[in-house]
């Protein structure tokens, strides 16, 4: 079934769909039953839906796996396209003279038609002499099929296909501004291509709200529809105009071309309604709403199992000695991150990022509480020297809150336009470091490095997902987590200029499970980085050697820091609470530990005003 299902994981459905696709194809061209039109025809379809599939979870499978999936798949229905679109052409002037009902007499083109069905015929015929052209894309197909348990799909929620889904759609929306700009048959068939994906993708998630994403795949494939019936239009000029070799009259040709053009027009414009219809939201409002309805339906389903969490209560105080995670506060943040102690305020600050919500836990009194609601993603955030705080947000900008009141600092940059700062952290002489996601059509995610007189310089440009940083306790190192892939980099730091070099790996978890996440150093020297859908925190020494590994009730355990007036009490925050069912009892909520070692003290920034 070409859908996602309400009680599995999200990367199992992923699998099962991709196998049902293969083999159903296998079946169709394997089997000597039936119209070989309709089996080759059903083929195509099933290698189509797989090439929406792969790019719906493009991020997941990284550039190389993508590009080798999608292009077995292309290949094998381009080996098999000649007689299908040799039957698709006679189909194609069938519906021309339906168009020009009693305008044109059914037999005007007769000779035509004849031709058409000739050539049909010899195609097929040169595919019974060619039966190995079946044998190999069988042969291809049965290795891809063996390929998909590999496919290394590391999220089981939204985040496996957020980033594909607003892809197709915002390149749809480009195509069909482009068919306004330029009336041509190339343009068209590019935006053809990226509605048949979009509607792939509505079919895929038709499960989520059947009635509302029915409603859209049927009218994505009405557009699917007209587009296609547009592109033979042009197939059948093109081909008749290139290769028709039968006498025909000049008049008949030009009122071939005539009528072909009209329909041509007319189809064009009823799909540019169609599409301004279905393209009318922005790429992220398009893909919010769309998670709305997603996280709506996983909240639906049932626990399974008693929580887990049942007696781990906040008791707003550790308990010196013990290592078991404790329970502090459940906002069920989506994306819990970025912990962070405010020395002048004894206070722990974090943050649900794509959410836009700060929080604030006072350990002395046991109090927490939302604080804050920004209007977009926070990425991270530093305390400033006047107590102040900086935020990093989505589009490159940054703002101070002070009091309550957020100012921007930086509005936005142009190269992050569609992305978001991911984690920030001050350096000794206040500067801040502060990565970003990746950015649309796979581009690597950045390091910067914000000055205190508030100019930015880029200092890493090919990262795969900028994540947890740190200084060693010397101020000689500087650590940088590469989530993406997988590994912990170190640097040599120059505290005066803020320069970073001589980058070597300090830790690569690429053969362990989950993400290398946020992290924090200890007075020892060691690196405490959590794992994201590894559901454990983990100690690595200075020569980056595992030391320690503390387990969580939550699969992805986002990050760490130390705080308290000792600095000896550890925080650790935890993502998908929007879930619990699939990401633990303990997903998205706050915890606290006593580890018994103390931690390096986290710089506050001098960014802006309280920086001259």
């Amino acid at each position: 079934m070409y859908r996602f299902e309400q009680q599995e994981d999200l990367s199992e459905g992923i699998k099962r769909v991709a196998t049902g696709q293969l083999d159903n194809a296998i079946e169709f061209l394997g089997s000597d039953s039936s119209d070989p039109d309709e089996r080759i025809h059903e083929a195509r379809k099933c290698m189509k839906r797989l090439r929406g599939l792969v790019r719906l979870v493009r991020s997941e499978l990284g550039d190389e796996m993508y590009r080798l999936e999608n292009a077995c798949y292309r290949d094998a229905a381009r080996q098999l396209a000649g007689a299908r679109d040799a039957a698709a052409l006679l189909e194609a002037l069938d519906a021309l003279m339906d168009y020009a009902g009693n305008r044109v007499p059914r037999n005007k083109f007769a000779t035509i038609g004849q031709w058409l069905a000739d050539r049909r015929a010899s195609t097929h015929a040169r595919l019974a002499d060619q039966a190995q052209v079946r044998d190999r894309v069988l042969t291809d197909l049965r290795w891809a099929r063996s390929r998909v348990e590999d496919w290394p799909i590391r999220h089981d929620g939204w985040e496996a296909i957020q980033r594909g889904l607003r892809r197709v759609y915002a390149r749809g929306r480009n195509e069909l501004e482009k068919t306004y700009q330029q009336d041509d048959d190339a343009v068209f068939h590019q935006w053809r291509k990226r509605v048949k994906y979009l509607w792939y993708h509505t079919q895929l998630l038709q499960s989520v709200w059947p009635p509302m994403m029915t409603a859209m795949a049927d009218e994505l494939d009405e557009l699917s529809e007209l587009l296609g019936q547009e592109h033979d239009m042009t197939l059948l000029r093109n081909t008749v105009m290139a290769e028709l070799s039968r006498p025909i009259r000049a008049s008949t040709l030009q009122a071939l071309l005539e009528l072909i053009d009209d329909r041509q027009g007319h189809l064009r414009e009823r799909a540019q309604r169609l599409g301004r219809r279905l393209y009318v939201e922005r790429p992220r409002t398009f893909v919010q709403r769309l998670q709305g309805y997603w996280q709506a339906w996983r909240a639906e389903i049932p626990p399974r199992t008693p929580s887990l969490l049942t007696g781990l209560q906040s008791t707003g105080a550790s308990q010196p000695g013990t290592i078991a995670p404790e329970l502090i506060a459940d906002y069920g943040c989506q994306t819990g991150e970025g912990p962070l102690w405010h020395p002048m305020e004894q206070r722990l600050y974090w943050v649900d990022i794509p959410a836009g919500r700060l929080f604030r836990y006072e350990p002395a009194t046991g109090h927490h509480e939302q604080c804050f609601q920004a209007p977009e993603a926070i990425g991270g955030f530093t305390v400033q020297a006047d107590g102040s705080l900086l935020l990093f947000m989505a589009r490159g900008a940054v703002g101070i809150l002070r009091d309550g009141q957020l100012e921007y600092f930086i509005d936005s940059m142009v190269a992050e336009q569609d992305s978001r700062f991911n984690d920030v952290i001050a350096d000794p002489a206040g500067r801040v470091f502060c990565g970003t996601m990746p950015g649309p059509d796979d581009r690597p995610a950045r390091l910067y490095r914000l000055d205190p007189e508030g100019s930015i310089n880029l200092v890493l440009d090919d990262v795969g997902l900028a994540n947890g940083m740190g200084f060693a306790p010397d101020r000689r190192t500087f650590y940088f987590t590469d989530s993406a892939r997988k590994r912990i980099l170190a640097f040599d730091y120059d505290e005066g200029s803020g320069v970073l070099s001589s980058p070597r790996v300090f830790v690569d978890t690429s053969n362990e499970p989950g993400l290398p996440d946020g992290m924090t150093v200890d007075m020892d020297g060691c690196i405490w980085s959590a794992r994201w859908d590894g559901g454990c925190l983990v100690r690595y020494s200075p020569a980056g050697k595992e030391l320690q590994r503390i387990e969580f009730p939550a699969r992805k355990v986002s990050c760490p820091t130390f705080a308290g007036e000792d600095r000896m009490d550890l925080y650790v925050t935890t993502a998908g609470g929007q879930d619990k069912d699939n990401e633990g009892p303990g997903a998205g909520c706050l915890f606290r530990l006593r580890v018994g070692v103390r931690g390096v003290p986290e710089f506050l920034s001098r960014v802006g005003p309280c920086g001259r």
